[in-house]
């Protein structure tokens, strides 16, 4: 039954004109930033350490575009992944670099990771699997399942509605073991959302300064890629407007294995700050990035100069 009034209201806004979208987003939005005050403490908060030399007018400017970003990305991503691939192409989503891949393939590394933070519409990266079929390769996606099933459900059929494929993290390593098993022409890249929270069980990979304070990263993206030799490409998201985004690829390293320990993840908190800071309403600020605190002895920012 859930599973069901999901899959009417993801076709209800399917069908709505943009001008419709665009209106109902703004007015929902100005209702999670007023009234309802939807993770309103989190979002100021998050923005205030994070941009200490903006102004109290700058910061009201970011997060006003972010909770109507937000709420556009929402409402129009089954719009989006159901408009045809040569609409996607032209108006939506342009997707630059993919040469990299197709030099890897040829090179005898069809096998490879993405990893990209939660910029932009990262919904819409979904599409991409569009610009892979040019070249041969399968594009996967990483995803952490939802406690609503029914909601689950209906989100995996819309992301892979143009042929993208999703696997659960916790069977990453398992997944990354058949894949190797595969023929060599058979190229195939994994996609990594890796600017999460490390979970309350301590399995912090590195503490880093990012934004302007101590942060907790994951590191299992660089583990997983110098294990099984993998290259490792970032994706740097730019927002031209809030259905319109180029997805630039850039290289990280062809050969994570023979770099430092925690050298691969500091190039892609690099990455991940420039996108951040070029355009700050496109990150996920309602999100409690900074619950994590770092113990005292590493509460200064050293590990990344």
């Amino acid at each position: 039954m859930k599973y069901q009034l999901y899959k009417s209201f993801f076709a209800l806004l399917r069908r709505l004109p943009w001008g419709v979208l665009t209106a109902l987003s703004k007015g929902i939005a100005a209702l999670l930033r007023g009234p309802i005050a939807y993770r309103r403490a989190v979002v100021y908060d998050n923005l205030k350490r994070s941009f200490p030399e903006k102004s109290t007018a700058e910061l009201e400017r970011i997060a006003h575009d972010f909770y109507d970003h937000l709420v556009f990305q929402f409402l129009s991503s089954p719009k989006l992944l159901a408009q045809p691939t040569e609409v996607i192409k032209r108006e939506h989503m342009l997707v630059e670099g993919m040469e990299i891949f197709a030099m890897l393939k040829a090179e005898g590394k069809p096998l490879s990771l993405v990893l990209m933070g939660h910029c932009g519409n990262w919904e819409l990266f979904s599409a991409g699997q569009i610009y892979f079929d040019e070249i041969g390769i399968q594009q996967e996606q990483l995803y952490r399942p939802l406690k609503d099933e029914a909601l689950d459900r209906v989100q995996l059929e819309m992301r892979s509605a143009l042929g993208s494929m999703t696997t659960p993290k916790d069977q990453v390593g398992r997944r990354l073991i058949q894949l190797m098993r595969q023929s060599p022409d058979s190229g195939h890249t994994i996609a990594f959302i890796a600017d999460q929270t490390p979970g309350q069980d301590g399995r912090v990979g590195l503490w880093a300064d990012f934004l302007n304070q101590p942060t907790a990263f994951l590191d299992g993206a660089e583990r997983l890629a110098a294990k099984y030799q993998l290259p490792v490409v970032y994706m740097d998201v730019v927002r031209h407007n809030n259905r319109c985004y180029t997805g630039r690829m850039k290289l990280l390293s062809a050969t994570p294995h023979l770099l430092p320990r925690h050298e691969l993840t500091k190039l892609y908190i690099h990455e991940l700050e420039q996108t951040i800071r070029r355009d700050p309403a496109c990150w996920l600020w309602s999100h409690r990035r900074w619950k994590l605190k770092p113990p005292e002895a590493q509460s200064t920012p050293s590990q990344i100069n």
